[in-house]
């Protein structure tokens, strides 16, 4: 299967874009799986969801409050500014393994970013979303992964459009394009924050206790449920690695952001995190970065998070607000989509991180930097 280039600006409209728009492309390689991998990652991604609903039965379930959240100002260009909020959420995302923020985003940048993703959806840009083993898809749209139910959402992928229909003027996405370069400043200014984070925080962490160092992102995905009682079942983002052996984890860190100029409660929608373990070891295990998830022992299945003293599992709802975002490790935070009783938007792009050792054998240590945006459209 064949990698697509992201979209670049000529060199004569560059200028006329944000600088945060330059963009710069990571790595780029593909393991293809084989079939035998591939069955036995579906079956790892089966058993995950089938431990998680047998977790949800019999009013298990216990909303708790999550974290405060975290004030960021995504539009600002104070690089001090940034880097202390980046510190503040990774801070959060070690401890309880997700945090949320709010943007600081003008009213009015808001409903522009709502109305381009709105207008995308009613031109039918976006497909119905799918289910991917080892970064590839292997069921349809609508089908169900194992106990973990229908996915309803229709998606479409940023970058890949904007180099299909030629640039952001052409595919009225100026908003978007803007927000998804400030998401990725920042989710990346947060993955760097928690290498410094010590081996008393496993949720910021390898399985082995080491750094995670930052290797890049996706394309940003939009999505919109329709409404209707439209949801996801509870899920893994990365529960196999996404087929990048010997290249990194995979995605480790999920960074989504509302579009929803104006919910309400009685809309439903929330994202409902189920917390994890302190330890980390609520997880199945993506990649490198968690230990494999063996279909015989679940440590969702033993441990099934944090409990109170009726047994009962702790979840975090959190509503879809325009203007909140939440980041949170994606290869270890089961969580799903509530029904959606109103047209939910958001946008989500994941960031790839590796372990020392990984990225030493791919030369990335004391490499500078990456600026902007670095996307790769291997996973799904």
């Amino acid at each position: 299967m064949s990698t697509r280039q992201p979209w670049r600006p000529p060199r004569a409209a560059s200028a006329a874009l944000p600088a945060a728009h330059e963009a710069i492309i990571s790595h780029q390689a593909r393991m293809a799986p084989s079939r035998g991998r591939l069955r036995g990652a579906l079956s790892r991604r089966e058993a995950i969801a089938a431990e998680v609903q047998h977790a949800m039965r019999g009013g298990t379930v216990k909303a708790v409050a999550g974290p405060a959240p975290i004030a960021v100002e995504l539009s600002g260009s104070d690089g001090r500014v940034t880097a202390r909020c980046a510190r503040e959420a990774a801070r959060s995302l070690a401890q309880h393994g997700f945090c949320v923020c709010t943007g600081g985003l003008d009213a009015s940048v808001l409903a522009d970013a709502a109305r381009e993703a709105t207008s995308l959806y009613r031109a039918k840009r976006m497909a119905p979303g799918g289910f991917t083993v080892g970064g590839a898809p292997v069921l349809g749209p609508g089908a169900r992964a194992g106990g973990s139910g229908s996915r309803d959402d229709h998606v479409m992928w940023l970058h890949e459009y904007l180099t299909a229909v030629g640039g952001p003027e052409r595919g009225d996405a100026q908003t978007l394009l803007a927000l998804d370069s400030a998401l990725s400043r920042f989710g990346e200014a947060v993955v760097h924050a928690l290498t410094r984070c010590g081996t008393d925080a496993p949720l910021a962490r390898a399985h082995d206790g080491t750094a995670l160092l930052f290797n890049g992102r996706t394309d940003t995905m939009l999505a919109c449920y329709p409404g209707k009682g439209a949801a996801y079942g509870p899920h893994i983002d990365n529960a196999d690695g996404d087929g990048r052996d010997g290249i990194d984890c995979g995605r480790c860190f999920t960074l989504v952001f509302y579009l929803n100029v104006r919910w309400e409660e009685r809309h439903g929608g929330a994202l409902r995190i189920f917390t994890p373990q302190p330890d980390g070891s609520d997880a199945s295990g993506g990649g490198d970065s968690g230990p494999r998830h063996d279909p015989r022992h679940d440590p969702i299945a033993d441990s099934d998070g944090p409990k109170d003293a009726r047994g009962c599992r702790r979840v975090v709802d959190i509503l879809p607000h325009g203007g909140t975002f939440v980041l949170f490790r994606a290869d270890r935070v089961v969580h799903e989509v509530r029904p959606a009783l109103a047209e939910r938007l958001a946008m989500t792009l994941w960031m790839y991180a590796g372990t020392e050792e990984q990225c030493t054998q791919l030369g990335k240590v004391g490499a500078p930097e990456p600026r902007g945006t670095a996307a790769s459209y291997m996973v799904r």
